[in-house]
């Protein structure tokens, strides 16, 4: 089996490598510290799978469909692209109630008010996550048509795409 995992961030890189070194000796694993599209545009090849784990959500709206559609385009027919983000509410009663309700998740799992406004203060103007309908419009102009969300969690959500 050949994996390759792609991270822009060379401290995540190193983090993965170290805690991978087991298993990187029974499969072939390799890192690129590099931006994800970078990696697919030099890539030759193409992917039975390419996961992406809360990652398109700090992408500039203008370039997601962009990467969306080159995942689509390095994968092969009846590969799979599962993706893990943070969703927005449908509008913003939900985006309200889904929001407090995240904030109760986190307060159960001890975390104080203060670390929950700091993240939050963290996020603002980096992280742009799109509503579940915005997730599937992309998908769609990408050329995906085989959809299911396969995990949901407040406002997280998880979708396999097959090509």
């Amino acid at each position: 089996m050949n994996i390759s995992g792609v991270e822009i961030e060379s401290h995540f890189c190193k983090f993965a490598k170290k805690r991978l070194k087991n298993l990187s000796k029974k499969h072939n694993i390799t890192f690129h510290c590099k931006d994800i599209v970078s990696f697919l545009e030099q890539s030759t090849k193409k992917f039975d799978y390419i996961t992406s784990l809360f990652t398109l959500q700090f992408i500039k709206p203008s370039k997601r469909a962009d990467v969306i559609s080159l995942i689509y385009k390095k994968l092969n027919w009846g590969g799979g692209f599962i993706f893990f983000e943070k969703v927005r509410g449908s509008d913003a009663r939900f985006q309200d109630l889904l929001n407090f309700l995240l904030n109760l998740e986190k307060i159960d799992q001890n975390f104080k008010p203060v670390e929950i406004y700091g993240k939050s203060m963290s996020l603002l103007g980096t992280m742009e996550p799109f509503t579940n309908k915005g997730n599937l419009q992309i998908l769609h102009q990408a050329g995906f048509e085989d959809i299911e969300v396969i995990f949901r969690f407040i406002n997280f959500q998880g979708y396999l795409c097959i090509k």
